[in-house]
Formats: structure tokens, sequence, C-alpha cells
């Protein structure tokens, strides 16, 4: 229906009087639209009427040429600039994590050195918790559930390793994230 209502302003687009002949066929791979002008009285004035629409045709494809190329480019550059801030977070050699419904969606690779592991790959999927020292689960879930508040300042915490050993982490307060098209909670 949308898309019938665009083609039917499609006359006026070109200089036409609006009418609403205007017929389309859509599918996935293709459109066809017919557009019937009103009959006038003359062969020189549907020349005319011709001519106009070629000459007005143009103009609209350049334009929807033009705002195709910016909409590419401005995807492009947003691309270029999530892939920027990831690659900038694999730097820093702070434990980063992004994690939703409990599971860690993506690590950076301190966060996985921290906890004995070679990749962050070898992270990604498991349950947070489970890397928290087993006493100090309850109190880490607690502050996870509450409210994501920067104010409730940073707590320590009993991180477990691969090996067993015991690691002392200052945990901060989670900030709420998208990821994947998921609303999910950064861990630093």
């Amino acid at each position: 229906h949308v898309c019938r209502g665009a083609i039917s302003a499609i006359p006026t687009l070109l200089g036409q009087p609006r009418t609403p002949h205007v017929e389309a066929e859509i599918t996935p791979r293709k459109s066809i639209i017919h557009i019937r002008f009103e009959p006038t009285s003359s062969v020189l004035q549907q020349l005319k009427t011709w001519i106009g629409v070629f000459r007005n045709a143009r103009v609209v494809t350049d334009e929807l040429v033009r705002q195709q190329g910016e909409i590419s480019e401005s995807f492009q550059a947003l691309l270029r600039s999530r892939q920027d801030f990831r690659n900038a977070l694999q730097q820093v050699p702070t434990c980063v994590a992004i994690a939703a419904e409990g599971r860690l969606l993506w690590a950076n690779p301190a966060f996985a050195h921290t906890l004995g592991y070679e990749s962050p790959q070898e992270v990604v999927g498991k349950q947070a918790i489970s890397f928290v020292y087993p006493e100090d689960r309850p109190a880490v879930a607690e502050r996870l559930a509450a409210a994501l508040d920067p104010s409730s300042g940073r707590h320590m915490a009993r991180l477990l390793r691969r090996d067993g050993e015991i690691v002392f982490a200052e945990i901060c307060p989670g900030v709420e994230v998208e990821c994947e098209g998921a609303s999910a909670r950064l861990i630093v």
C-alpha cells in the first residue's frame, strides 16, 4: 500500500496533473508501473506532455541516484565507525565484555587472558556468572540484577580462572548497550 501511494505520486513528481490511473505490479524481483494520463485535445499537446515527463523523469532519477549514494556513503561510514570502536575495545588492556540474558556475547582479549583463556571465542556463549568465585556469586548476581545505576559505584569480586586460580577484580556498574540488535550490558 505504501508503494502504491508513492507510485500514485509519480505524475506529480513528473510535473503532470495528479491522476488516479496508476497501476503497479510489485514483486520482490521487479516492478512494473503503468501511468495513464488523461487524454489531451491534440497530438501536439500529448507530445509536449511526454517531453516534459522525460525531462522531469531524468531530474527525479538523478535525485534518487544522488540520495542512494549519500545513504550508501553514510552506511559505509557507520560500518567503519563500528569497526573502529570494536578495534579500540580489542586493544584496551582492561577486561571488557558484553552480556545479555546472563551469557557473554562478546569479550576482548584482556578479558579472556585474565581468566586464563587463549582467545575471547573460548568465553563467548558462557554464563557470565560462571566466572565468579562460587561464594561471591549471590552478591554479584544481586548487583547485576540491580538497576543500571552508575552512581552505585564499583565493587570487588573474586573471579575464577580456567586453572582454578582466584583473581580479584574491580567491577564497574553495567552500562546498557545494544549488541547484535538486542539489549545487553557492557561489563568492565
